[in-house]
């Protein structure tokens, strides 16, 4: 891999909706991580599924793998 410098980061739960609306956007199946942390369980965090629309839910941060799609922010 390349050196991307800083900037990357997780998105939060508002940006990963957003995935699904994105032409062109590959991979947008399967829940995806999100740096939102679920307010009632901080070791929890919120994942999303941008592809079908769906609600998003929560779950333990060390639980099972899901995407990790990052953004970048200058």
């Amino acid at each position: 891999m390349g050196d991307y410098g800083s900037g990357w980061r997780l998105p939060d739960l508002e940006e990963a909706k957003r995935f699904g609306r994105l032409a062109g956007l590959e991979g947008r199946e399967g829940y995806h991580w999100t740096r939102t942390a679920y307010a009632e369980d901080p070791k929890q965090a919120w994942i999303v599924d941008p592809a079908d629309g769906g609600p998003p839910t929560t779950i333990p941060r060390d639980r099972k793998p899901f995407t990790v799609r990052c953004v970048f922010e200058p």
